[in-house]
């Protein structure tokens, strides 16, 4: 089972008032690996046992869906490539946002997504991106008159299905860096293909790390799978990849309270820490160890709570200029760090 091999650690906060990776309370050992286990097999009826069902199925069974992401610590890093302690602080305040999000990549300019008032003019032009680029790899393109009563009906809409197609095309497109988009991989072959997407960037590094989160399935408006995106490109005369990856684009934000924890492999020794995120181990801790399956519940639902109050000096150390607040509705608005969120992100 994924959770066996490997030694969870937290963040926690030294004597000199700095941050240090250390291991988790044995007394909560137990309970936080059949939590990760009941998330990522998705049972229906989390267990409070040491061992858990395994399901065939990490998905249908349960109202969450399980995901994984490999990706670079932006700062904070040694010359191995290894995150310190002040870095994963600051990263489970902020969580991971679209590169889009960044002051590196917004210094650049912005695509129309980040703007208010979206037409059909911007759905088109983006059709023309899209489709020039689907040619370039030798497929179908989306036929015009097929797209053109979706646009004229919902243009937002339109745009975001296209924006979300631009994001799945990646390195081709030109505006991939700034995207408000995050993708990850869910399933059972989650973990190993967001590995291979870590070690791939991180070639001379000796470490890698995946983001190990969950997204509500009913968040519809923050969220597509790749292969929805591709059913519908069928329909509108497309032909595209197949969805081997099982790939979830996740709009604007990882959130903090939907991160699990951190998996830092080291490629010499081929130990694998799991950081867990701190708030989940705090919330654990003051339950005394609690109920799996009560605490297990309450975060699908709810989410991991997050004391955010360092959220303003985390995120701009992180690199970023913006940030994304959701409402009780979950739509998303945009804001500068330090400004208020006011400005309102279209849904999917």
């Amino acid at each position: 089972m994924l959770f066996r091999q490997i030694t969870l650690k937290t963040i926690k906060k030294a004597n000199n008032d700095e941050y240090e990776i250390s291991s988790v309370k044995t007394e909560l050992d137990t309970a936080i690996r059949c939590l990760l286990d009941n998330i990522y097999f998705g049972n229906q009826k989390p267990s409070d046992n040491n061992v858990t069902k395994q399901s065939d199925n990490h998905i249908d069974n349960q109202n969450t869906i399980c995901f994984f992401r490999g990706f670079t610590p932006y700062e904070n890093k040694t010359g191995d490539g290894r995150a310190n302690a002040h870095y994963f602080h600051d990263f489970f305040i902020v969580g991971e946002k679209g590169k889009g999000f960044l002051e590196r990549t917004r210094r650049d300019g912005q695509i129309r997504y980040y703007e208010t008032g979206l037409c059909s003019d911007d759905a088109l032009e983006l059709l023309v991106t899209v489709n020039s680029k689907m040619k370039e790899k030798g497929f179908n393109p989306i036929e015009k008159r097929k797209i053109k009563p979706r646009i004229t009906n919902d243009a937002k809409k339109a745009y975001m299905f296209l924006l979300n197609i631009a994001h799945n095309i990646g390195g081709a497109w030109s505006d991939k860096s700034r995207s408000p988009l995050v993708s990850a991989s869910y399933g059972k072959k989650g973990y190993k293909t967001a590995l291979k997407f870590a070690q791939d960037r991180n070639e001379q590094r000796r470490y890698s790390y995946i983001i190990m989160g969950f997204v509500r399935k009913d968040d519809t408006n923050n969220y597509v799978l790749t292969k929805d995106l591709c059913k519908i490109l069928r329909d509108l005369g497309a032909t595209w990849y197949k969805d081997v990856h099982s790939e979830i684009i996740i709009k604007d934000s990882i959130f903090p309270r939907n991160i699990l924890g951190v998996f830092e492999i080291d490629k010499e020794t081929h130990d694998i820490v799991f950081i867990v995120n701190p708030s989940l181990h705090q919330l654990f801790d003051k339950n005394y160890g609690g109920l799996c399956a009560k605490i297990t519940n309450f975060i699908c639902s709810k989410g991991i709570p997050v004391d955010q109050t360092e959220f303003d000096r985390a995120a701009a150390e992180l690199g970023y200029a913006h940030y994304v607040e959701q409402d009780c509705r979950r739509k998303n608005k945009l804001g500068d760090i330090g400004g208020d969120a006011d400005s309102p992100l279209p849904n999917n």
